[in-house]
């Protein structure tokens, strides 16, 4: 039991404060050298670049007309009635001739003259059509493939090969036997395109066609982006040298490609300042190409239905339009005003956490951030804190409370 002498208190306090050391962390405010800088970040990416004062649009209403000109010859321009040579118009070498939003310029053709209904052989290259008995021509899975209907029969097809017998356009398509026409030469065509987009919710409309220009401008512009933007005339030389560079690989197998019209317009500036941006690209895989086939018909003299095959290599366009109207309206302002302020709390702590855990001096600013005291050590953060538990710790006890 303690004694209650002058010495003995001491030696029980003594002992009592030595077995009652603590330490605690206090957190300490830190913060970044410039509040400005940060909400000027913020407030200028928000509104000065996303534009979140504005009520927007997407282009609602959009007008494509397209029109080719130009002529080509190929093979010898001098024996065009013996066949030798032909020349290309409109008319031949534009699919669909209607001028929409989406045509092809064929360049190159595989044509199986002749050709009229009846029975014939298949050729020798299209899977399943090789055959040695009746019993190799039944109904197989790949026949959408072949170019006309089975009849079940095994035909000699030529001295070397057997094939099934079909009820088609004869003789079939055989790209080895078929007319090859040369590579038609389109750089020099022009394409005359006439845009017309509308933002219904700003009444506001307009089109690539500068008012007040007559026909005689038009027949003798040429488009270019910075001297000459509403001429809609293209040639087509100049659209394959920006897609392709030198390259002239695209003119054996054909391509897509797409001719893009932005109508991106911040009416906050005026109607005026809304102008069309054209850029082109090519869609389609590099080396697949881009080919269809259609038919000419005609009827013989005794009434028999004869056509021409073709199969057309071509350059498709695709003309996409696109593009976004914004003007200053009160209620996005105001909606976007207080998102922005209310992110200052996150982005707080987020800056934290960064200067934290990546920052270079991240172990200065921790030290600075939080402070670890402990019994014995003076701070000026706590000091009656300590003062009053040491005190406690020092108030004797009466013997009632021993």
């Amino acid at each position: 039991m303690p004694t209650s002498s002058p010495d003995g208190a001491l030696k029980w306090r003594g002992c009592c404060v030595a077995s009652c050391s603590f330490s605690w962390m206090t957190t300490l405010r830190s913060s970044l050298p410039s509040w400005f800088m940060l909400s000027t970040a913020v407030f200028s990416w928000v509104f000065l670049h996303q534009k979140a004062y504005q009520a927007k649009e997407e282009v609602k209403e959009v007008s494509v007309v397209s029109k080719l000109k130009g002529v080509s010859a190929t093979g010898d321009v001098t024996m065009v009635g013996s066949g030798k040579g032909r020349v290309w118009d409109v008319a031949e070498y534009v699919v669909p001739s209607q001028g929409s939003h989406s045509f092809a310029v064929i360049i190159r053709t595989h044509e199986t003259r002749g050709q009229q209904l009846g029975l014939c052989p298949e050729v020798e290259n299209i899977v399943d059509a090789n055959c040695k008995n009746d019993t190799d021509c039944l109904p197989k899975a790949h026949d959408f493939l072949l170019s006309g209907k089975k009849t079940g029969r095994c035909v000699l097809r030529n001295p070397q090969a057997s094939t099934c017998e079909l009820f088609a356009w004869c003789p079939v398509e055989n790209e080895d036997d078929s007319i090859t026409n040369p590579w038609l030469k389109s750089e020099n065509f022009t394409l005359f395109i006439k845009n017309n987009v509308a933002f219904p919710r700003f009444n506001f409309s307009k089109g690539n066609l500068r008012p007040g220009k007559d026909m005689s401008y038009l027949r003798g512009c040429q488009h270019d982006s910075i001297t000459n933007n509403y001429c809609p005339i293209f040639a087509l030389g100049n659209i394959y040298r920006q897609i392709f560079n030198e390259d002239s690989t695209f003119t054996e197998k054909g391509a897509v490609l797409a001719i893009l019209i932005d109508w991106s317009c911040n009416l906050d500036l005026g109607e005026q300042n809304c102008h069309p941006k054209y850029s082109f690209k090519r869609l389609d895989i590099q080396g697949k190409g881009y080919n269809f086939r259609f038919a000419r018909h005609h009827t013989a003299p005794n009434g028999t239905d004869i056509r021409v095959l073709i199969k057309a290599y071509a350059i498709r366009f695709d003309i996409i339009v696109s593009g976004m109207a914004g003007k200053f309206d009160i209620i996005p302002t105001v909606i976007n005003t207080a998102a922005a302020l209310t992110s200052f709390g996150l982005v707080s702590l987020i800056c934290d956490w960064l200067l934290l855990n990546f920052s270079r001096e991240r172990n200065a600013i921790r030290n600075q951030k939080f402070e670890e005291v402990s019994q014995g050590k003076n701070t000026s953060a706590t000091p009656s804190m300590v003062q009053a538990d040491s005190d406690d710790l020092l108030k004797p006890r009466t013997s009632s409370n021993l």
